[in-house]
């Protein structure tokens, strides 16, 4: 989708694996027609406000390790709640991988 301009402002999580997470957009690869382009938002997004305490039972994605400092990786517990997720350290208060548009992010204080 393409869509206009988002801001947050006032975000707080205790014990979250990411408080924010600003991903760029894609398209899902069930969809094979070509006429589709990867989803944006418009200039103007800001996210801000933002306060994270760090915990060590964050619900956690494989996909989202590669964010982790490396000290923490060995806190991750190998069980998993439902096959996908499992618990461990809290890896960043925001995470901003878009490339294809750009949310201004101001006023992060991580605990």
């Amino acid at each position: 989708m393409h869509n206009g301009v988002v801001r947050v402002d006032g975000v707080k999580s205790v014990n979250c694996g990411l408080a924010v997470r600003i991903e760029g957009g894609y398209i899902a690869k069930k969809y094979s027609n070509r006429t589709l382009t990867p989803g944006d938002f418009a200039p103007g997004c800001a996210v801000k406000n933002v306060e994270a305490t760090f915990g060590m039972n964050a619900q956690l994605k494989s996909k989202h390790y590669k964010f982790m400092p490396a000290e923490l990786v060995k806190h991750i517990r190998t069980d998993s709640e439902d096959g996908e997720s499992h618990r461990g350290p809290s890896i960043a208060a925001v995470a901003n991988t878009a490339k294809n548009f750009h949310v201004e992010v101001e006023q992060v204080t991580a605990h």
